[in-house]
């Protein structure tokens, strides 16, 4: 194949993709595949060919036919991407950075670009960006976007350039509805943002809580003598996001302006992960109004303004084999095998897929190309297949019939399959695991593969027989050091004394978690052993599921419960209440970003106070304790004028 050929054949899969992700906002690739593509052109059109006139590097974005067609009164540009600091300095040399005062760094957020017109303090028009000449209106559509402001101060004509963007909560409410609904998930928060903008019907605009994010302004207020875009929008009465800094070079001194742009690109980039609106990248402008109208524009961006494009948290990846897990209760959960790739610093092997009916309905098979991202920029997560590149011999996947550990039947249970054998070893095994974890009984050592040997040398089955565990026995019996022998015997003696809510929340009963089981201990103490299901019905919180599960379990392990309380010497006094000794007017509590000690340290110890901790800051709020990685929650701590201290200052007032 030559190279007009290999030419042709690239451009006109890049066209395809182009019209999907514009247009159809339904992408048949990643942004990473879409930008490598994209680039490969451009390299190649620099080569002597005849270039396409229908490239997508001729063009920016795309138009829908449903919303009527409107010539831009002033053009809407694109970014021209870069992806590294060298890229960046290249482009630096290239604008004679050392001429320039004034730099804008701001966060580039994921979503659809939107242009607002207003005329005589009114919001008068609505532009999709479509191909930066002509774009859509969706003018009714903004009208239901509830940060969009109606009116303005002023009464002159005023033109903002902005993003309607969907936060990453609220897409992950939408598909959740979706899902129990059966409907196909959207792909990501971008394109259900631009879909959101392009409904016939305003309501459903309205009802999924986009946010308008301005950041420009292209005509600018008459008499305005503030100059700079932020201010004159905050002025106007639109909400600006505060991660956007302007970098001043007052005293020529380029290494240090230099370094300063970098650093607040970088800075945006480590908070990435805890924003809740979607953003890939960050976007630099020159300020100076002169160097702008000298460098001027291409056909398809300012030359005075890149987008420099933060590593992908969105990948491709190849499913490999769907693999068996079996819980705690039985629950099979199908795992899909991938090729490894590394998304946000992270290598990703494998991923959950939910149920079988989730299978079924998405049609997920072994060999599919797919689309990976981080939920909440955390859990792997399978977020669209592209069936247009499967193999003609691709098959659909097939139920699984037995157990892939024990091999007995499988039997349906709503949309899952389970093992109903509940001395399956990888059962016993997850039951284990779960009852020792940190969160639960917290007997450090008793890891995975420490517990899986023991299950297999008929060591322990159950948690009473890890308290049975003598050091004649595992010596006997297992192949561990002297080391790990010791730990695990220190660990079991560790624990003793344990309250009883906290022995019944860790032995996995369904609906009966940590929570609920302090909260009923917490109101009849040691009569939740023996209290009936309609006992358990009358207490505030209380549900048909969970008395029935424990009241079941209780009356069915009465004086199992009652050994295993003995030998590990439960605490089974209920409480009384509880003088706080540490800062009294502390009642309410949020915990955010990480911290050495382990945030379920400081939770357990609240809560022993009487403190209810809590996930999201409020009004209500009294403490926030933060750490690493605290965003958007520490923002919003001291945007209310709550207290806030660190992991280490509570940590010496608490002598942890």
């Amino acid at each position: 194949m030559n190279l007009q050929e290999t030419y042709d054949k690239k451009v006109e899969q890049l066209i395809k993709w182009a019209n999907a992700y514009y247009v159809d906002d339904n992408p048949l690739a990643s942004d990473e595949e879409y930008d490598k593509l994209y680039h490969e052109v451009l390299e190649l059109e620099k080569n002597h060919i005849v270039k396409n006139t229908d490239s997508p590097t001729n063009k920016v974005g795309g138009i829908k036919s449903t919303f009527a067609k409107v010539e831009h009164p002033n053009r809407m540009y694109s970014q021209q991407d870069i992806f590294n600091m060298e890229e960046l300095d290249k482009w630096l040399d290239k604008i004679n950075i050392e001429k320039v005062s004034t730099i804008l760094v701001d966060p580039k957020f994921d979503g659809m670009s939107l242009k607002l017109i207003y005329k005589d303090g009114k919001l008068f028009q609505a532009l999709t960006r479509g191909d930066g000449l002509v774009g859509e209106d969706v003018t009714n559509n903004a009208l239901r976007v509830k940060n969009i402001p109606k009116t303005i101060k002023v009464n002159s004509y005023v033109e903002i350039n902005g993003e309607v963007v969907i936060s990453k909560s609220n897409f992950d409410i939408i598909n959740k509805e979706r899902e129990e609904l059966e409907l196909s998930l959207f792909a990501n928060p971008r394109n259900l943002a631009s879909g959101s903008m392009r409904v016939l019907d305003t309501n459903i605009t309205a009802e999924r809580n986009l946010e308008f994010i301005p950041w420009e302004v292209v005509s600018k207020p008459e008499n305005d003598t503030i100059g700079l875009d932020k201010f004159i929008l905050e002025d106007l009465g639109f909400k600006v996001d505060s991660l956007f800094r302007y970098i001043y070079n007052p005293d020529g001194d380029i290494v240090s302006f230099i370094k300063n742009i970098k650093k607040h690109i970088l800075y945006i980039n480590k908070h990435r992960a805890t924003y809740d609106i979607p953003l890939d990248g960050s976007v630099i402008k020159i300020v100076d109004e002169d160097i702008k109208i000298d460098l001027g524009y291409t056909n398809k961006f300012p030359k005075w303004s890149v987008a420099y494009k933060f590593p992908a948290v969105e990948k491709t990846t190849k499913i490999l084999d769907i693999k068996l897990q079996v819980g705690r209760l039985g629950t099979i959960t199908p795992v899909a095998m991938l090729e490894p790739v590394n998304i946000d610093g992270s290598t990703v092997s494998n991923v959950t897929l939910n149920n079988f009916e989730d299978i079924k309905r998405k049609d997920i098979r072994v060999n599919d190309e797919v689309t990976l991202i981080k939920s909440g920029d955390i859990i792997p997560k399978i977020v669209s297949i592209f069936k247009d590149r499967r193999d003609v011999n691709s098959v659909p996947y097939t139920l699984p019939i037995t157990c892939p550990t024990c091999k007995t039947s499988l039997i349906q249970e709503n949309s899952y399959l389970k093992c109903p054998n509940t001395e399956c070893e990888d059962r016993v095994v997850e039951a284990l695991k779960y009852f020792t974890d940190r969160d639960h009984m917290d007997l450090p050592g008793f890891g995975d593969s420490v517990i899986r040997h023991l299950v297999k040398t008929k060591c322990i089955k159950n948690p009473l027989d890890i308290y049975k565990l003598t050091l004649n026995k595992i010596e006997t019996k297992t192949l561990f050091g002297d080391k790990t022998k010791f730990n695990l015997i220190t660990s079991i003696t560790n624990s003793y004394g344990k309250p009883l809510w906290l022995l019944l929340g860790s032995l996995g009963i369904s609906e009966v978690g940590r929570t609920i089981s302090k909260a009923i201990f917490s109101e009849i103490g040691i009569n939740i052993l023996t209290a009936s299901e309609s006992e358990l019905l009358s207490l505030k919180g209380v549900g048909p599921k969970i008395a029935k599960n424990l009241s079941d379990y209780t009356k069915d392990n009465y004086e199992y419960l009652q050994e295993l309380i003995a030998i590990a010497k439960v605490n089974t006094n209920k409480p009384d209440e509880i003088k706080r000794v540490w800062r009294p007017s502390i009642k309410e509590v949020v915990l955010s970003g990480s911290s050495s000690l382990g945030k379920h340290v400081f939770k357990d110890k609240l809560e022993s106070l009487g403190i209810s901790v809590k996930s999201s800051v409020s009004k209500s709020t009294d403490l926030l304790i933060y750490g690493d990685g605290s965003g958007s929650k520490l923002e919003k701590a001291n945007s209310l004028g709550i207290l806030t201290l660190t992991y280490d200052e509570v940590q010496d007032e608490l002598n942890l």
